[in-house]
């Protein structure tokens, strides 16, 4: 007989997917009637990981700009807000089809350390914003001497 080993507690994370899964598996075939409960994915799609120097957070900003993105940080906490206004066609045009839409957003990581906020750099390249946030020197690895007694 095999058992079956079950974690004591899930990360939040872990749970939070988990409850997805499960509301997306009972409400499967449903999106035709219930537009509603049709899975969706948090807007803008991100990109997280380090290195042993920075973190680098990666966003797909499609048809924004510099003018319209802020990014601001908080101790450990990168947020990143944004708005967009799509022009709704000439006056009294009637739509066929409509998925760009208007509207602004708001995502907020937390790092795992504090990052050097002197050195945090920012740039868009073809509609994906790239974040910097070089890890302060307390959060650096170092290697400390071993001495004989």
């Amino acid at each position: 007989m095999l058992a079956r080993c079950i974690p004591a507690a899930l990360p939040m994370t872990d749970l939070s997917h988990e409850v997805d899964r499960v509301f997306n598996e009972v409400f499967r075939g449903m999106e035709r009637e219930f537009p509603m409960v049709a899975e969706s994915k948090p807007f803008p799609a991100l990109n997280v990981w380090h290195d042993e120097k920075a973190f680098y957070v990666e966003a797909e900003l499609p048809g924004f700009t510099m003018e319209n993105i802020e990014i601001s940080l908080v101790g450990p906490e990168l947020t990143l807000t944004a708005a967009r206004r799509i022009d709704s066609g000439e006056e009294g045009a009637t739509f066929l089809r409509r998925e760009r839409v208007s509207g602004s957003f708001s995502r907020t990581i937390r790092l795992p350390v504090i990052v050097d906020p002197e050195k945090v750099t920012a740039k868009l390249t073809n509609g994906v914003l790239t974040v910097s946030l070089p890890k302060a020197p307390e959060a650096l690895p170092r290697k400390i001497a071993v001495t004989t007694a």
